[in-house]
């Protein structure tokens, strides 16, 4: 019984932790689309230094949490999210016609991280 106990309890621990990395990456990953998606809506609005901040912002942000998603994401998304925001922040300084396809792309980037390799309890066991 007491061998029982301590399985179900490992069991338990293990999808607390699934449970709490999921919600962590979205919740990182809610917070990069949303930057992303205001920093396009100020690049629409001609005011391009906000948008340039708040891209800075975001990109920042994400690269904050950069240890912790690499150990729940595949690092070469990761790293792709993060030259996507280089990309685009470098398309904002200086042609800003190019910002809108860096930014659609980054919008996509992260939208696919979420869909395929959010960790489940499946992915556990």
């Amino acid at each position: 019984m007491k061998r029982l106990i301590f399985y179900v309890g490992i069991f338990l621990v293990l999808a607390g932790l699934s449970a709490w990395s999921g919600v962590a990456v979205a919740r990182v990953h809610r917070e990069a689309l949303d930057g992303v998606a205001e920093a396009v809506t100020l690049a629409e609005e001609g005011e391009w230094e906000e948008a340039h901040r708040k891209l800075s912002e975001t990109g920042n942000a994400w690269h904050s949490h950069r240890a912790f998603l690499e150990s729940v994401v595949c690092r070469e998304d990761v790293l792709f999210v993060e030259r996507s925001f280089a990309a685009a922040a470098e398309a904002l300084e200086s042609e800003e016609d190019e910002f809108f396809p860096e930014a659609a792309e980054l919008r996509v980037l992260l939208e696919n991280l979420v869909v395929t390799d959010l960790p489940t309890l499946g992915s556990l066991f």
